[in-house]
């Protein structure tokens, strides 16, 4: 069964620009199957709450006739909807959007503030700096509509963009906020939760580093502990991968604002004490042929910047460094530097 989804289409002579305010055919807003127009980004509301009203705006906005499709007048609907309080049942004037602009009074009615002058080459950047989504790029969120959780939002950065209205047929495992974005965990307890209690203690070796609510970069900082310093002990919980298969640490705080958990890269953490850090050399050796798993490589072994882009591929390795913090350096198609032990097999 496909899953339904709304979005902003066309104006009623099949153009972007000049049409009349209001839906003419009831074809320039719309309700529809989810379909593939090259998405590669999915992202879920944190709270389903909003999800859902955000979701029931967006319907009501394309089932009925006061929107239309004309990019020269893709505001329009943003300022009336602000007029009626983002309450899409009391919108009575005509008016037009685009499908970005759309998003941002149906954001607004959940109470989530984007501008008004989102489109589809930034809107990912301003809906995740809301703090208020995960972003989702793993292929079963892409490339069919059964994994999808009613409001999700598809983007295909500098094309298009729809919003789910109902739940996939296999969305029933899935859950909103960061834990469902396709990253795998190392470190959960029996009943699926990470572990709280450190397995190793480690160090911070950046200047300062960045503590996230979860494993990626689009995730919002933790608020207790939103950054801490060089040299700061930290408990190391469980690993964590993002959606570009990077390690981060799940890892636990204590300062003056309280014990607290959140998440950290592991390029920015060194073992101290305890169990194995991430970033350990392994079994493999210098001269040995290895399988490349990463998205990332590094100038040095001890490198604490964010890395060059690397791509998985067959690699020789061309020297070792043990208990550095990228121990292995490979030479191949997709790579070429220091690389974190836990990206190779």
């Amino acid at each position: 069964m496909a899953t339904l989804c709304g979005w902003a289409s066309i104006d009623e002579r099949g153009s972007a620009r000049g049409g009349s305010a209001g839906d003419q055919n009831g074809k320039e807003v719309k309700t529809g199957n989810w379909y593939d127009f090259g998405q590669k980004i999915v992202l879920r509301f944190k709270d389903r709450a909003k999800a859902k009203k955000a979701a029931q705006t967006m319907k009501t906005l394309c089932t009925g006739n006061y929107v239309g499709y004309d990019q020269n007048q893709r505001t329009t609907l943003y300022t009336e909807m602000q007029k009626v309080g983002w309450d899409a049942s009391k919108l009575k004037t005509k008016c037009e959007t685009d499908c970005s602009a759309m998003m941002s009074p149906v954001l607004r009615s959940a109470g989530i503030s984007v501008s008004k002058d989102i489109y589809t080459g930034n809107m990912v950047a301003a809906i995740m700096g809301t703090g208020q989504f995960t972003k989702l790029t793993a292929s079963k969120y892409t490339d069919s509509g059964d994994y999808l959780l009613t409001g999700d939002i598809m983007v295909n950065e500098g094309s298009h963009t729809i919003m789910a209205l109902e739940d996939g047929a296999k969305a029933g495992g899935e859950s909103s906020g960061s834990s469902s974005s396709g990253s795998s965990s190392s470190g959960a307890s029996s009943g699926g939760a990470l572990n709280k209690t450190p397995k190793w203690t480690g160090k911070v070796t950046a200047d300062v580093l960045n503590v996230r609510t979860w494993a990626g970069e689009e995730n919002a900082k933790l608020t207790s502990y939103p950054q801490i310093k060089n040299g700061a002990e930290v408990g190391v919980c469980a690993e964590v991968k993002d959606g570009d298969g990077d390690i981060w640490y799940y890892i636990q705080i204590n300062g003056s604002k309280g014990q607290k958990y959140g998440f950290v890269h592991s390029a920015y953490i060194a073992k101290t004490s305890g169990g194995s850090a991430a970033s350990s050399g392994g079994s493999h050796e210098k001269g040995d042929t290895v399988q490349f798993t990463g998205s990332r490589h590094y100038v040095s072994s001890d490198d604490t910047g964010a890395g060059s882009k690397a791509t998985p591929c067959t690699a020789k390795i061309t020297n070792k460094k043990d208990g550095t913090l990228h121990p292995y350096h490979l030479q191949g198609s997709g790579v070429y530097g220091w690389v974190n032990a836990s990206d190779i097999k």
